[in-house]
């Protein structure tokens, strides 16, 4: 009689027959780090207010002014804090014959920016002119102010609007923007589960030591939505593939 000796590794993962639609899939439930929900929009430089009206009924005209330098100065701003989710968030991802589970209620995290605050001042010198477009309309500079002045022609009835307020011939023109931006988080309550899998059609059944959920899978919007039936028969979230 001839003996013939067989060996099988504990650890056939890669010999065993991948799922079609599963094996290489991650499948996700509420929003994480890398789906960059804590982006931050970059600050846009402050410009004058109305620079429309000059640019309409003044095209020709450039202000006798002089710019001084353009002032910098840094402050950091720190903000911490938790942002939690409905029912945690979680996530699947299977292999040829596992699927890891994991889940946390939220995360906490800290954000440092450093922020450059600009400013610059222009001295204006008294000076006035009038529309090459409407000539009912005139430009004036004094002390206090950049004034546009409209005339009705009928009437000589005259109204004004100030383009920009001065102080003694002088605007500070200030902005700011986002030059760093570092954020650190850190999960809260995180869990990890290794269940086996089983796929049957449409039907999916994850199951361990401890529990045993039944799923199906929507194939049209790839969604897995799963149930609970052991230890307790309970709803599970709904997780959509990646």
């Amino acid at each position: 009689m001839a003996l013939i000796m067989m060996s099988c590794s504990s650890n056939d993962e890669e010999n065993f027959p991948a799922d079609e639609l599963l094996a290489g899939t991650e499948w996700r439930y509420g929003t994480f780090y890398d789906d960059d929900y804590l982006d931050v929009p970059p600050i846009e430089q402050v410009t004058p207010e109305n620079v429309d009206l000059l640019d309409k009924y003044f095209p020709n005209v450039e202000l006798i002014c002089t710019a001084g330098e353009v002032n910098t100065t840094d402050e950091e701003e720190k903000t911490q804090g938790e942002l939690p989710f409905v029912g945690s968030r979680a996530k699947l991802t299977f292999t040829n014959r596992e699927c890891l589970y994991y889940s946390d209620e939220g995360i906490s995290y800290t954000t440092v920016e450093v922020i450059r605050h600009y400013s610059q001042t222009t001295t204006y010198v008294a000076q006035n002119y009038t529309s090459t477009v409407n000539p009912y309309i005139s430009l004036e500079v004094t002390k206090d102010a950049i004034t546009l002045y409209q005339t009705n022609p009928y009437t000589g009835q005259q109204m004004e609007h100030v383009y920009l307020e001065l102080d003694n011939f002088k605007h500070t023109r200030t902005w700011e923007e986002t030059i760093s931006s570092d954020t650190e988080e850190s999960c809260i309550n995180p869990k990890e589960e290794t269940f086996s899998y089983q796929r049957n059609g449409n039907e999916v059944v994850l199951s361990n030591s401890n529990k045993k959920w039944i799923g199906t899978l929507d194939t049209d919007a790839w969604t897995l939505s799963f149930v609970q039936i052991i230890p307790e028969k309970k709803e599970m979230p709904t997780f959509s593939l990646k």
